[in-house]
């Protein structure tokens, strides 16, 4: 089945909602959490809406091997905001980053094991 969007177009946009993330992130002084949370929230927004746009893609999408693949770039995608969350954790110790990276870890598990399943 052909689609419009693909993997790459996925991990695309992935990329540049983390990028968007770094650049807000590094205008905020470190000891300011209202602007930190607001944009840590933003991200994980867009994380779970990319999520959706996965589920629809995995839906409509017959053969197992790329459905497989929706998932592993999902769950890079997932472990790539988590990875820029820990990081953040350093520099805004008291803001909450891991309540962020706890809820984005369990999504990034989940895709984990929809990625098993379909392999």
């Amino acid at each position: 089945m052909s689609t419009c969007l693909d993997t790459t177009d996925l991990e695309e946009l992935g990329d540049s909602a983390l990028r968007d993330f770094s650049a807000t992130l590094a205008g905020i002084p470190e000891d300011m959490c209202v602007p930190f949370n607001e944009a840590a929230r933003g991200l994980e927004i867009e994380i779970l809406a990319f999520y959706k746009m996965a589920a629809r893609l995995a839906k409509k999408e017959t053969e197992l091997d790329r459905v497989a693949k929706i998932w592993e770039s999902m769950a890079g995608i997932c472990g790539n905001a988590i990875s820029e969350l820990k990081a953040l954790h350093a520099k805004h110790p008291y803001c909450g980053a891991d309540n962020y990276r706890d809820r984005l870890m369990d999504l990034r598990n989940k895709c984990q094991r929809l990625w098993e399943m379909h392999k």
